[in-house]
Formats: structure tokens, sequence, C-alpha cells
């Protein structure tokens, strides 16, 4: 017997719950872990190894490749913002989905550490072993988000709010049989959708719609030197982070199917039935997407 397969014989979890959570860690791990060098890239070089449109770029594939990784396992939320949208919807419990988050807030601290492994020679060298938040040399960015200096805590609420509104709206309308979503298609989908919130919505705070992510590197950050002022900053705004996007998705479902998805008409039948055989096709592929859907 070959090696792997001696472990994965061994190794194999097979609590369902259990094999989720661990796809969520990892997902939400390599999600961390390709942001934080993203930002390091564009911080330690000022500017100029990347653009802002690169940022956009490199958070998108991010996101659809973590997706992709967790996909057949857990579903690939790797964001609580997606998790509080599908229980929402009926699609996980709400005790698993505080799992889930606890998943996702320790991936992202072990994501963000292992990429500062890979840059914390280049950060030394940036901000000469003074971890600032703030000022010329800051480098704080690289694993958490702040507000403009114009932004209060209440616009920045409104602006995450705003942000994942759109992902909890993208989420209910792939979840509806109806709309016939290819589900392969899917990850790739969420890379896209991040990467049109990062575009219109990216001003005011770099838009992190992700609270496990941002959560979770600034968590790591405030042991590696940063400290407390992580926290503290600007009337503590880490909690809008943290807090926003689960209320914008959630509000994002509601609009959604107020608006759309109670109302998606069936196909009316025709005297020889090809719009009824088809309609039954759709329900049966329907029924077969809920249940691909309900195992996020």
């Amino acid at each position: 017997m070959h090696h792997m397969e001696r472990l994965k014989k061994y190794g194999r979890i097979e609590k369902e719950l259990a094999r989720n959570l661990l796809a969520e860690f990892y997902g939400t791990a390599l999600l961390r872990f390709i942001g934080t060098g993203v930002m390091a890239q564009f911080v330690l070089s000022s500017g100029t190894a990347s653009s802002p449109i690169q940022i956009n770029l490199g958070w998108g594939l991010a996101i659809a490749l973590s997706v992709y990784v967790a996909w057949e396992t857990s579903g690939g939320h790797v964001n609580p913002a997606v998790t509080a949208a599908l229980c929402i919807l009926g699609k996980i419990s709400f005790t698993h989905s505080l799992l889930y988050f606890i998943a996702q807030t320790l991936g992202a601290a072990f994501g963000a550490g292992i990429m500062y492994l890979v840059y914390s020679e280049a950060i030394n060298a940036f901000d000469g072993g003074v971890r600032a938040i703030s000022g010329p040399n800051a480098t704080g960015i690289i694993f958490a988000s702040f507000p403009r200096a114009y932004l209060s805590n209440t616009g920045a609420f409104i602006d995450q709010m705003a942000g994942t509104s759109l992902i909890g709206l993208f989420v209910a309308f792939c979840c509806e049989p109806k709309n016939q979503i290819p589900r392969n298609l899917m990850p790739a989908l969420f890379g896209t959708i991040a990467t049109t919130i990062s575009m219109c919505c990216g001003l005011n705070m770099g838009s992190p719609v992700n609270p496990a992510s941002d959560f979770g590197a600034r968590i790591f950050a405030s042991l590696i030197g940063y400290g407390t002022q992580l926290f503290t900053f600007h009337h503590y705004f880490f909690l809008v982070p943290l807090l926003a996007p689960i209320v914008g998705a959630v509000i994002g479902v509601y609009l959604y199917q107020f608006f759309i998805g109670f109302h998606i008409p069936k196909p009316v039948a025709t005297a020889i039935n090809v719009n009824n055989d088809k309609w039954e096709m759709d329900q049966e592929n329907g029924l077969r997407q809920v249940k691909e859907c309900s195992s996020l």
C-alpha cells in the first residue's frame, strides 16, 4: 500500500462536522495567507511592486482559490458573513455557524502567521522593528483594516454593511435552485463578487468584509509587537469589521428574497408539454442543488 493511502486510511476524519471545521480552518488560512502576502507586497514596496487594482484582483483570486479548496468538504464558506447568510437561509444551524466562525478565525490567524514568516525580514527593514499602525512606516495594514482619517465608526459600519449585503445577496442567488447556477462555477463567482466589492467599496477602509480574516489576523498581529492598539484604535474600530459584515450579509439575503427570490416564476406549460418537461427536469436539478447547498 502506498504511504499516502496508508495515511488516508488512518488519518481520515469520519465525523462530518469535524471534517467541515478542518476544511474551514484550512481554507481560511489559505485565504489569509495569500491576502496578507498581497498587502505585504504593496505596503513594503511603497506601492511599486503592485497597484491597488492588483490588490483587488489578488484578494479576489485568493477567495476563489480558497473556496475551491474547501468546496467539496465544507462548502468553502471561509467567511462568517457567508456562513451567516446560509444560516438565515436554513442551510446550516446556528450552533454550527458559531463553530465555523471559530475555525475560520483560527485559520486566519494561522495563515497570517505563516505569511509573516515569509516577510518578517522585509517588515523589519521597512519599519526598523517598530510595529506601527499609522505614520509613514506603518505596517499594521498588512494584517488588519483601518479607516481613513475622515471616516467615523458609524460611516465605517454602513460601509461594511453595504459591501457584505452584496455577499448575502449573492449567496441567496446561488442557493436558489431555479437560478440553476453550475455548482463548480460558484467559487469563481465568489471571487468575482469579492473583487467587485473591493473595487466599489474599497476607498473608506479597504473593504475587509470578512470578520474572521480581519479579526484572526488582528489577533496574530497583536502578538508580534503591534499590541492592543489594534483593538483600541479609533474608539475600538475593530468591532466594525467584526460585526457589520454579519448584519450586511443578513440584509442582503432578505433584500434578494423580497425583490427577486420570492417572485421567480415557473415556466408556463405548452400544448406539447415541452416547458412542463423542462420544469420537471429543473425541479430534479434544483432539488439536487438544494441538497448540495445544504452541505455548505
